[in-house]
């Protein structure tokens, strides 16, 4: 049966995707009909070693991996466990070591009674995108079938050109691809080699605006068969400091994690989605 922290990471693998324009959080509508506010999460639980609890309301118990801390959360962690938080307002990474409590606050997390931990700052590039919290985003990865016949390739946004590569898997003769623009407007022939192929630079593809690659072909009994993905490239210079700030497949888990959710805020949810596959198998 599955355990609580293995269904958390299921819903990370499924439900992330929605940075972009900020989303207000609500309690429930009470019975004088007025919403108060609830407070927007500011930590993010990355890693975790040994067990632990957190206090915070409307919600506690164990602590677990991608728990998300309201402000007023003491984390209690037992005997020689170690906890990895971002604070996510501030881009600031603790590491937490029990036997200890410590308090998150708006703007840092404090121990309580001489409790240890130590902290160091995610890279300039990162901090730059205003993390947010995982419950505002949407599904990130998208979970594929195993439909005979697909469309392999990025589905959203990308860093550059050199990400758009694709894959046509199943018995499809393959008649002709072709690159939409938004509108449909406009459309570019591009070449194939096999049920692989590439869009590079033979598309003027430009930041911003969303395209479409348009696969024709016929199936092993003659049927006409369309397939079809979108992409849009994401704003140069947002590029550039995600490239520069890429860490490497073997950095740690927390790394990955906020890579992940700055490729999120950024719109390079293709990119992104590739993040999150390897933080899954690193489990």
């Amino acid at each position: 049966m599955p355990t609580a922290s293995s269904k958390r990471w299921l819903y990370m693998h499924t439900v992330l995707r929605r940075f972009g324009a900020s989303v207000a959080i609500f309690l429930a509508v009470a019975a004088s009909g007025v919403a108060a506010p609830a407070a927007e999460p500011v930590g993010l639980v990355t890693e975790l070693s040994g067990s632990g609890s957190v206090a915070q309301k409307p919600d506690g118990g164990p602590l677990e991996p991608l728990s998300e801390l309201a402000p007023g959360a003491v984390i209690s962690l037992a005997g020689a466990a170690k906890a990895t938080v971002v604070h996510i307002p501030t881009g600031t990474v603790y590491e937490l070591t029990g036997p200890g409590r410590f308090q998150i606050q708006a703007r840092s997390i404090e121990p309580i009674n001489g409790s240890r931990l130590a902290q160091r700052g995610l890279p300039p590039e990162l901090r730059a995108f205003r993390l947010k919290p995982l419950s505002t985003m949407q599904a990130s990865v998208v979970m594929r079938g195993v439909a005979p016949v697909r469309l392999d390739g990025p589905n959203g946004g990308v860093l550059n050109t050199n990400e758009l590569t694709y894959r046509v898997r199943g018995n499809v003769t393959i008649l002709s691809v072709q690159v939409v623009d938004a509108d449909g407007s406009d459309a570019w022939p591009v070449s194939t080699s096999g049920a692989s192929f590439g869009i590079g630079s033979s598309v003027p593809v430009r930041p911003g605006r969303q395209y479409t690659v348009v696969v024709n072909g016929t199936d092993e009994r003659g049927k006409p068969i369309q397939l079809s993905s979108r992409f849009w490239l994401i704003d140069a210079d947002a590029a550039a400091s995600l490239l520069a700030a890429r860490p490497a497949k073997a950095a740690p888990l927390t790394d990955l994690i906020v890579y992940a959710m700055a490729l999120e805020t950024a719109g390079a949810t293709a990119a992104a989605r590739s993040t999150w596959n390897t933080i899954n198998e690193r489990r």
